[in-house]
């Protein structure tokens, strides 16, 4: 069997092809491609709707092409997997037209697929074969996962702890109450004079940081928001708006930069790591996902790798190159939906597949 997976929901534009045997639990990657829009979103410091949904109606008949080919290799496809929330509106709804107009031509039923449980997947999936040239195709497995689990989401639009008692199982515990963590990361290396995206500029120069010999000022600390509120919840715009505050009150040298950049993103991963510990001990869970953009922070991942080492929790977190928005993902997840037996939309009633911006788990 093999389905075409379509993502569009924010400013990358993915499409990849994949192919399996119905009772197995892994599958072949036959054609993966994306184009990415950060470029073109830097000059605003981040991404604007409405630029994003005219990159992607350019994008996906050029993309489609490359994974697809002839025309007559649609008829071969069995399923169609689109990303139809959470995400930015304008945007989504490319993805979920271009895959209805697929769906009724040929016949063709539709997974509509949530793009957290999307990241979800990411993290679960285990490279099965070693790549022998480029041309290679990739073989992924889905993990086995023991429950009770406890994701934790991270990504430019959320930061949420969700809690899966069995497969396909969610229940969302925790919550932003504000700024997402990704966001949080975007707007604090703006004040800092960085460019769009944030997150990889304030890592690179944390890490800097952290092998400096100077102590940050002690007028430059800044606090741990709802480190101690005694629910599962996250707020970031205070860090946020303590980290802008300093930066208008001081003038600060590169050694300095390095170093507050260092002191945010403690700040973050203190505050991550404590309210993840505190939703672990109290669902009793036997394992932890992390997933989303900001998985692919190196100090967030030693710092949950270690906690997860010291109390036996196994740990599942996506490669860096499958933490960001991609197609595999969202393939993945239509994949376990088939190995689960729950059944696609057909391609007659697939006018019901909506943009939901705000989708939930």
């Amino acid at each position: 069997m093999k389905i075409l997976a379509i993502e569009t929901s924010c400013d990358e534009t993915a499409i990849c092809l994949i192919s399996f045997k119905k009772k197995s639990n892994t599958f072949l990657v036959e054609k993966n491609v994306l184009i990415s829009q950060i470029d073109i979103h830097k000059e605003f410091g981040g991404v604007y709707p409405h630029i994003a949904k005219r990159e992607h109606i350019k994008n996906l008949p050029i993309l489609l092409e490359k994974v697809i080919g002839d025309e007559a290799n649609f008829k071969d496809l069995g399923a169609i997997a689109v990303t139809s929330g959470p995400g930015l509106s304008p945007a989504l709804w490319t993805g979920i037209e271009i895959s209805k107009k697929i769906s009724t031509e040929y016949n063709i039923p539709i997974y509509p697929i949530n793009h957290m449980e999307g990241h979800i997947y990411a993290s679960m999936l285990l490279k099965t074969n070693k790549a022998i040239n480029k041309k290679s195709k990739d073989e992924f497995t889905l993990t086995n996962l023991a429950y009770p689990a406890i994701a934790l989401l991270i990504s430019g639009g959320h930061t949420e702890l969700i809690y899966i008692n069995d497969k396909m199982s969610y229940k969302k515990i925790g919550v932003t109450l504000d700024d997402a963590v990704g966001e949080a990361f975007d707007k604090v290396a703006r004040t800092l004079g960085y460019t769009y995206p944030g997150g990889p500029e304030i890592s690179k120069r944390a890490e800097i940081g952290r092998k400096l010999t100077d102590a940050i000022r002690q007028d430059l600390r800044l606090p741990r928001p709802m480190l101690h509120s005694n629910d599962l919840n996250f707020s970031f715009s205070g860090l946020k708006t303590s980290v802008i505050t300093k930066v208008e009150k001081y003038k600060l040298e590169e050694k300095e930069k390095e170093l507050f950049c260092m002191e945010f993103e403690n700040a973050v991963t203190d505050v991550l790591l404590k309210k993840t510990r505190e939703a672990t001990y109290l669902y009793n869970a036997k394992t932890l996902i992390i997933g989303g953009g900001v998985s692919a922070n190196a100090h967030i991942r030693n710092t949950m790798q270690t906690y997860c080492n010291e109390d036996d929790i196994n740990l599942y977190m996506p490669n860096k190159d499958m933490s960001t928005d991609n197609a595999i993902m969202i393939a993945a997840a239509a994949f376990a939906k088939i190995q689960n037996n729950i059944q696609p939309i057909k391609a007659e009633n697939n006018q019901e597949i909506k943009a939901e911006p705000n989708m939930s788990l």
